[in-house]
């Protein structure tokens, strides 16, 4: 049985002065103004280095420029997100040109919490090919041998594959060409977190309700043989409800890894004044790190009402090569506007279904 694929590394060894040298805004301007005037190219001579490195763990490469996973190894890694960013409009690049700009007091955009990999899923960087992981589904059977000189039973372990093959996330957003010329270096890092940001929600979210169709992977809640213990009655759990989806993981013999919840703040805070037993003055939630004993995750990725529990090292977030960026100069050619568009494939697959449990009170 073979796993039909070629994993890479698909780090290049940046040292710390390596990354703080990077900058986006010279790698966008080598592809937009390179081939027509060389000075581009030779002052964007590192971050092309960096790019055809990368370049190099990434199936089926399109020309754009990579971002190397040592500039994104900060991040957890959505229909497309769009954002545009000019220097003369308020709210859209305006706050980016400024005679005092506090760069490092710079607000960002609230986003969803992204939790699978804090949780412990397993990460495989520089994937190639399509992948194969083979599975074993059942073990030999022990048995007594009821006379001597008897036979022992004939039992022979099981096995299948897991597949994975890349589904590509992609975001985009837009920056102006006086942001461009006008902008403190920290505009490099505000758009590299924007696009990042952007495909971190998305394939964090889909770790949990992907659908497996249209070009989405397929998440823990549809995955075929996951525990589902009755629904809850109400829309907050009870005590005894909470501890059932973690006794159907144990039932599994699945208990073990990194284990922990995940639900969404709204129950999170019910949970906190909600009794395990009434009158006993203890709750459900305290507020702190664990729940039941295990993780808790809180985020507003989960949709309300729902909770998820299992061992996260067997959710498996696979990457084909790094995070993608293809410089469009031509769409808003006539305002000197440049469309920037992130690319990034990945797939999710569960070593053991029966290692996750999924509820909600069935609204």
């Amino acid at each position: 049985m073979k796993i039909q694929n070629e994993v890479a590394d698909s780090f290049i060894g940046m040292s710390d002065q390596d990354k703080a040298r990077y900058s986006f805004s010279r790698a966008v301007n080598a592809a937009i103004f390179g081939a027509k005037d060389q000075d581009f190219i030779k002052a964007a001579g590192f971050e092309l280095e960096a790019s055809a490195a990368a370049a190099k763990h990434q199936p089926n490469y399109q020309g754009g420029v990579i971002i190397p996973w040592d500039m994104m190894g900060h991040r957890d890694v959505t229909p497309f997100n769009t954002r545009t960013l000019t220097a003369g409009t308020a709210t859209d690049g305006a706050e980016l040109v400024a005679d005092n700009l506090l760069a490092g007091s710079f607000i960002d955009v609230l986003r969803n919490r992204c939790v699978c990999m804090s949780l412990g899923a397993v990460k495989l960087d520089g994937l190639v090919g399509d992948v194969l992981i083979p599975r074993k589904t059942s073990g030999a059977v022990a048995g007594w041998i009821s006379t001597e000189g008897g036979n022992a039973g004939n039992s022979e372990a099981q096995f299948d594959q897991i597949s994975m093959k890349p589904k590509t996330a992609a975001a985009y957003t837009e920056i102006s060409r006086n942001l461009r010329l006008q902008s403190t270096p920290a505009a490099d890092m505000i758009i590299k977190d924007d696009l990042t940001g952007a495909l971190a929600v998305l394939i964090d979210k889909a770790a949990f309700y992907g659908t497996g169709a249209d070009g989405q992977p397929k998440g823990i809640s549809l995955q075929t043989g996951i525990n589902t213990p009755t629904d809850f009655a109400a829309a907050v759990p009870t005590w005894a409800e909470v501890v059932a989806m973690e006794s159907a993981v144990a039932v599994d013999n699945a208990l073990q890894g990194t284990t922990g919840y995940v639900l969404e703040p709204a129950m999170a805070g019910s949970l906190k004044v909600t009794e395990k037993i009434a009158a006993t003055g203890e709750f459900i939630y305290d507020g702190g790190k664990s729940l039941n004993g295990h993780k808790v995750a809180i985020t507003s990725q989960i949709t309300a009402g729902d909770m998820f529990f299992g061992n996260f090292s067997d959710l498996i977030i696979g990457f084909w090569g790094g995070l993608e960026i293809l410089v469009d100069p031509y769409t808003h050619s006539l305002s000197g506007t440049v469309r920037i568009v992130a690319h990034q494939s990945i797939d999710v697959a569960v070593r053991h279904p029966v290692s996750f449990a999924f509820n909600n009170d069935g609204s």
